[in-house]
């Protein structure tokens, strides 16, 4: 049973991924008319129906992006940032962080979530039905996946590492130090390597 949960996460990230990469060549084509920011920047960032935002962020930057329907969103962000990224219905987000970054991601129904954290690194990601997550996270990272019903969750943690995951019926594959919580520990497989 683990293995088959464990394949369907991974075919799920597989999808994931194929549905994320043609909008995101798409969304990179606009690059130069987004937001680039340079050292000591704060950025808010909110959008409204059918926009693509990306936000590309150099050290000591603080970004916040509120995305309404039908958003897709890239944030990549270099040492000492912090990002909070809140989305409704229809988004994409892809977050990059490299040292020394705060990471906190909401997301509500119809979302594909791509967080990836280098060291020292934090991240708190929160969603809602009908949500893909997947996280991988380098040395040094804390991690908290709060995912509702139709979630897939894949984690991926490398040494010193934290991770806590929390799903509410539907599938969770985290890896390392875990504490999960699950309202049916039936529909909640995790595996713990």
């Amino acid at each position: 049973m683990s293995l088959i949960y464990l394949n369907r996460a991974i075919v799920t990230a597989l999808q994931v991924f194929c549905t994320l990469y043609p909008k995101l060549l798409g969304v990179l084509s606009f690059l130069l008319n987004n937001c680039l920011c340079f050292p000591q920047c704060n950025i808010i960032t909110v959008c409204f129906p059918q926009c693509n935002i990306i936000t590309v962020c150099f050290p000591q930057c603080n970004i916040i992006t509120v995305c309404f329907p039908q958003c897709n969103i890239i944030t990549v962000c270099f040492p000492q940032c912090n990002i909070i990224t809140v989305c409704f219905p229809q988004c994409n987000i892809i977050t990059v962080c490299f040292p020394q970054c705060n990471i906190i991601t909401v997301c509500f129904p119809q979302c594909n979530i791509i967080t990836v954290c280098f060291p020292q690194c934090n991240i708190i990601t929160v969603c809602f039905p009908q949500c893909n997550i997947i996280t991988v996270c380098f040395p040094q990272c804390n991690i908290i996946t709060v995912c509702f019903p139709q979630c897939n969750i894949i984690t991926v943690c490398f040494p010193q590492c934290n991770i806590i995951t929390v799903c509410f019926p539907q599938l969770c594959f985290p890896q390392c130090n875990i504490i999960t919580v699950s309202s049916d520990a039936s529909l909640c497989c995790c595996i713990n390597y």
